[in-house]
């Protein structure tokens, strides 16, 4: 664990922030540069490329007719999957799926004097890839979070892009697939998987946007392919900042700052705020790993509790002021009644309330999405929702007999902005009224 001294000024919570995201924002430069090079790979190779990059940073040999998973494989791996494991991934499809159903974005009317109107509706993307990292374990629950916004959407094109590192796609994630009715599967993942998808080969058709999470690799790949395509948001290694009282378990707080840093990458963010002396004592006394009868669990404790980083901070204002200004990924309020400090947030991907809602939570089966902007991009970006998958559109009409009214103002505007055509096509209409 790594102590800092008490923040108790706003120049204390300055100084914190900037040392913990200069420790935390490390490698960026180096994975965009490997990013870049390998999407100037595939734009020169295509599918050539794509299967070499396969072999050199997946240790898959993989030819490019065997890039998409067939259907019948997904079904034979589904039906390998034994029973409580397939319980459990429709039990969260269902929360996930009757979440993200309640949200509706009914398009928007109004008459216009004189006649005719002026609309705004919404659009599901033709295409989209939905990303799933696969390089440390399956992960069905990111296809589930996927996957159902992107139905509920009415997404027609869901290509899923996700490593097989085993050659055969893991049953688990088959049977999530299934569930959300996946309409390719591309056993490529990886920056060069997503750089495919976004740019096209042979085999790969492109997509419109790219969606989920994934390592700082990923994460650099869509941030270098943004504009080629669109992307849902940056959503990089896990963060996660939990502020605790006195009211706050320890081991409870312990084991959810390290199951966040459990993800592996070496990248990931958690950091303690102690917002009262009693809580603080009671946390570093503790050793999390006494608590954890597998010894492997254990050691992965033992291991990770030194990068978890602990602030004393006993005034509730500039505890958040942290929070705030770390804008996490995951923001977890261990307090006395928690609901009542919510208005506090203002930067967060997601916001979890008390003792009892622990981001694993959320992470599985809570209904949520764990799809989250990571790095601070909480400050403009959303977690995802199904709006992430609809385009908003406009339509105008208006009448000869109604043209008049916003012609005036529009004409004006287009010559006092030196347009003189915009105001000319605007003035030639109703010269022919007159």
């Amino acid at each position: 664990m790594q102590r800092f001294e008490p923040v108790e000024t706003k120049d204390g919570v300055r100084a914190f922030l900037f040392k913990a995201w200069n420790e935390h924002q490390r490698s960026w430069e180096g994975a965009l540069g490997t990013a870049k090079d390998i999407l100037a790979r595939v734009q020169a190779d295509g599918d050539a490329a794509l299967a070499a990059l396969a072999k050199e940073v997946d240790g898959v040999e993989i030819e490019p007719e065997y890039f998409f998973v067939p259907k019948g494989e997904i079904e034979a791996q589904a039906a390998l999957l034994d029973v409580e494991a397939r319980l459990a991934i429709e039990a969260a499809a269902d929360r996930i799926e009757r979440f993200f159903s309640k949200e509706r974005y009914p398009a928007v009317k109004l008459e216009i004097e004189g006649g005719g109107f002026l609309e705004l509706d919404s659009h599901p993307y033709e295409r989209v890839g939905l990303y799933v990292p696969g390089g440390l374990a399956p992960y069905p629950s990111s296809v589930l979070m996927l996957g159902i916004p992107a139905r509920i959407a009415g997404v027609k094109e869901r290509l899923v892009i996700t490593p097989c590192l085993k050659g055969k796609i893991h049953p688990a994630l088959a049977h999530a697939l299934m569930l959300t009715e996946t309409t390719e599967v591309l056993r490529v993942g990886g920056p060069h998987g997503l750089a495919a998808a976004a740019i096209g080969t042979w085999r790969v058709r492109r997509v419109d946007k790219l969606f989920g999470p994934g390592n700082r690799y990923v994460t650099a790949m869509k941030q270098c392919l943004f504009g080629r395509v669109a992307i849902d948001m940056l959503a990089g290694p896990s963060e996660i900042v939990i502020l605790a009282d006195q009211s706050a378990n320890p081991l409870w707080v312990w084991l959810d700052a390290l199951s966040q840093l459990e993800h592996g990458s070496g990248d990931e963010l958690a950091v303690v705020v102690a917002l009262s002396k009693r809580f603080e004592d009671a946390f570093c006394s503790l050793n999390p790993e006494d608590f954890l009868d597998d010894p492997e669990l254990a050691a992965r404790a033992a291991a990770l509790k030194e990068n978890v980083f602990l602030v004393p901070c006993q005034d509730k204002a500039l505890a958040f002021q942290i929070a705030n200004g770390l804008a996490p990924e995951h923001l977890s309020l261990q307090v006395e009644n928690p609901q009542a400090l919510l208005s506090y947030v203002r930067h967060a991907g997601a916001v979890f309330l008390g003792h009892y809602t622990p981001v694993a939570l959320g992470d599985y089966a809570l209904g949520t999405n764990h799809v989250l902007p990571t790095g601070g991009s909480a400050r403009f970006w959303s977690g995802l929702s199904v709006a992430e998958f609809l385009r908003r559109r406009t339509a105008a009409f208006v009448t000869k007999e109604g043209f008049s009214l916003p012609a005036v103002p529009s004409m004006r505007l287009g010559a006092l902005e030196g347009f003189g055509l915009h105001a000319a096509s605007i003035e030639q209409r109703l010269q022919r009224d007159e």
